[in-house]
């Protein structure tokens, strides 16, 4: 606490006080979820502990001492100090230390993200957390042993509940603890409380509210009956299920108020069918389970995310690759266009140069030629620049597979033209449309289009023809693109979608996969067949929601 401000202090006084009162009302919280019949002291969890990791964890070293206090305060708020036994100031250091060091370790390994949502973070807390209440457990029953509170026949039940106690309330209370002492000053945790409440009402009433009824419902035919042992662990469901869908957070949360209601429930009727220790593991399994399935959920969710900025990236990089492949013929389509556009501008200006009025009508022909091909020109351009931008935000919408086609035959004009291949496509009108990206359809076909020019220029049988149809089925769009080249051999059907797989002296043998995985991710697919004449590929789109 050396070299504070004013400011600083008055910081440090707010948060200890804050902290103490906070202490001081999980203890006594925690008295009401007694779990043995003619105690009062041996509850389901201690969340105290967890509370001083995630306060440690979040705020420093500076408020070991704090801890400390409110170990004392909490225990026994009506002792003067220095008459209090010497085995309670030991065992009110244990709590400041033990749980202040393991707060300092957790702070450290979590690198300034406090929040338990990815598996690396999880498993680094249940580390923590195990190993602060094992050694805590140690310190406490060695120090009540040492001073005859405890006699040594029960020295190890008592051991094994007081770790699993402690333990149970630091998986409980630590994962969202470390969430509010983030955000607790001047209003920030409301704040953030207020604004996921708006955005996820729904999911946090599920969380609130299923695993409180099953629980209940659960343990109050225990309590009642003594029979059903093993329905305990139907807590357990509500909780995996929450954790799975809704993440880390809400399953820390539905762990939480399921263990609640379990041990109100349990408690209030007086249950005496498990042992503490046994209720205190039930409750530890289910808080380790919820945040390590919601983890593991965060974890799936962020590769999946990551792969598909990949596989964009990937897709961008082909059609950048195709657009380099087809650059002569690119530079040949514009080309023409502005030839066109240049001679009829010099054939209008040697008309004006006569200067007769007979070769106004010329001139105004020559005009809308120049004019003709410059639209032509730009039009062109137009469709490769976005053939080529077509990374950015993936728009989803009811496209016609037809406009797809011809979009990809007019980028490989030039290809088909310069290898005489003969195109037969004649879409029948208003065909149902599928839900897809244009610009993403037209790279799966340029991709399966280039490949049956290339595979027709390596038969080298000539009359090289395309065969491609559209046509609906059931509630999908299919779309063949058929030729007569080299074909497929036996078995390349399955790895001919495969990344990197290519049988051509150039090319990296993305196309296909690239079809393959733009296919699968607005829920279509993509099949190859062996042709008598040489192979065929179907693309099968399900169609729009909008025209089905």
């Amino acid at each position: 606490m050396l070299n504070m401000c004013r400011s600083d202090v008055f910081l440090y006084i707010y948060r200890s006080v804050l902290f103490v009162i906070m202490f001081w009302m999980v203890w006594h919280f925690s008295a009401f979820f007694n779990v043995m019949p003619g105690s009062t002291v041996v509850s389901a969890f201690y969340p105290a502990p967890g509370f001083s990791i995630a306060f440690i964890a979040i705020f420093g070293w500076r408020y070991i001492p704090i801890v400390f206090l409110a170990a004392f305060y909490g225990a026994a708020p009506d002792i003067i100090p220095f008459d209090m036994p010497i085995h309670i100031w030991v065992n009110d250091i244990r709590q400041g230390l033990v749980y202040g060091l393991a707060g300092l370790i957790l702070g450290r390994l979590l690198k300034g993200e406090p929040a338990l949502t990815n598996t690396r973070n999880v498993l680094l807390f249940l580390m923590v957390a195990i190993g602060a209440s094992l050694i805590s457990a140690t310190v406490a029953i060695t120090n009540y042993w040492y001073f005859d509170i405890i006699p040594p026949k029960i020295f190890l039940n008592v051991f094994f509940s007081f770790w699993a106690g402690d333990c149970t309330g630091i998986l409980m209370a630590t994962p969202l603890a470390l969430l509010a002492f983030r955000n607790w000053e001047y209003g920030q945790l409301w704040k953030q409380i207020g604004g996921y409440l708006k955005r996820n009402a729904t999911h946090v009433l599920i969380a609130l509210i299923f695993p409180v009824v099953v629980s209940g419902i659960a343990f109050s035919y225990i309590a009642l009956t003594s029979e059903a042992v093993n329905f305990s662990y139907l807590m357990l469901i509500p909780i995996v299920w929450i954790a799975a869908t809704l993440g880390a957070s809400l399953g820390a949360l539905s762990a939480l108020v399921g263990n609640l209601s379990a041990a109100g429930t349990y408690s209030l009727l007086q249950g005496n069918v498990y042992t503490p220790t046994e209720m205190q593991v039930l409750f530890a399994v289910a808080a380790g389970i919820g945040l390590i399935v919601g983890a593991s959920r965060n974890d799936r969710l962020k590769a999946e995310a990551l792969a598909k900025e990949k596989e964009t990236a990937m897709a961008h990089l082909s059609r950048l690759a195709s657009i380099g492949e087809l650059g002569t013929s690119i530079a040949h389509e514009i080309a023409t266009p502005l030839q066109v556009a240049s001679t009829n501008s010099q054939l209008a200006i040697k008309r004006l140069k006569e200067n007769s009025e007979d070769n106004y009508s010329d001139i105004i022909h020559y005009q809308a030629e120049v004019q003709s091909a410059i639209e032509r020109a730009t039009e062109i351009h137009k469709r490769i620049r976005g053939f080529a931008r077509g990374s950015g935000e993936i728009k989803i919408q009811p496209i016609d597979l037809s406009e797809a086609v011809n979009g990809a035959l007019h980028l490989l004009e030039g290809d088909i033209t310069q290898s005489e291949v003969l195109i037969d496509f004649n879409p029948k009108p208003n065909l149902p449309k599928v839900d897809a990206n244009l610009i993403g359809m037209q790279q799966v076909y340029v991709n399966l289009i280039k490949n049956s020019i290339v595979a027709i220029e390596t038969n080298g049988a000539g009359d090289g023809k395309i065969n491609i149809t559209i046509t609906a089925h059931d509630n999908s769009i299919q779309v063949s693109v058929e030729d007569n080249g080299t074909g497929l051999t036996n078995g390349e059907e399955k790895c001919v979608f495969d990344s990197f797989y290519t049988t051509q002296e150039e090319g990296l043998g993305l196309g296909l996969a690239i079809c393959k995985t733009t296919l699968e991710g607005i829920g279509g697919h993509i099949k190859a067949e062996s042709t008598p004449t040489g192979a065929r590929f179907i693309t099968i789109m399900p169609m729009s929601r909008q025209t089905s």
